[in-house]
């Protein structure tokens, strides 16, 4: 198999965009694409839709659901991120952008990667443990002693993995904090 640059074709995600470190992408359930640059910047890349903020928490992995509402003044679309030093921010979609979730427990530390799906958002922590939240301030750990190398929530409610042995696995419970 052949890999060439005819192949790939370079976006252009706005003003300044070439400046920044890109560190994830992903793509929401509208089919918007989010570029996450390491400075804090991301970009928002779609069929009829481009849009670039800015936040001051250094975001290294996210997790969108919907891009911004381009008639919304305030409107900077709805994800998760895991911020730099493993803590959780949700954009709500509205002025309220960003919001760091402490918590009170220890679901919200040492996380590395999030995933959505309709109605939660899935957390891996550097443990390998994953979680499951719906507020960003509780949640549950999911699984006893399952251990997951990524995640990615979908198809429902349900979250997929690679387990740490290298084999696929799903959630057995569409509902994991029912």
């Amino acid at each position: 198999m052949q890999f060439g640059n005819d192949s790939w074709v370079s976006l252009d995600l706005g003003d300044h965009s070439e400046q920044y470190v890109m560190v994830d992408v992903a793509v929401a359930l509208d089919d918007t694409v989010w570029f996450v640059a390491r400075e804090g910047q991301y970009y928002i890349y779609g069929t009829n839709i481009r849009f670039d903020g800015s936040r001051s928490l250094p975001i290294k992995a996210v997790a969108p659901m919907k891009a911004p509402d381009p008639s919304g003044s305030n409107s900077v679309g709805q994800a998760w991120g895991v911020i730099s030093w493993g803590g959780l921010a949700y954009g709500n979609g509205d002025g309220d952008a960003w919001v760091f979730k402490t918590g009170d427990n220890s679901m919200i530390s040492d996380v590395v990667d999030v995933s959505t799906s309709v109605n939660y958002a899935w957390l891996l922590k550097t443990d390998g443990s994953v979680w499951a939240t719906s507020s960003g301030y509780t949640g549950e750990r999911v699984g006893s002693g399952f251990t997951a190398k990524s995640i990615c929530g979908g198809q429902g409610d349900y979250c997929y993995a690679v387990g740490a042995d290298r084999k696929p696995y799903r959630t057995t419970d569409p509902n994991p904090l029912a």
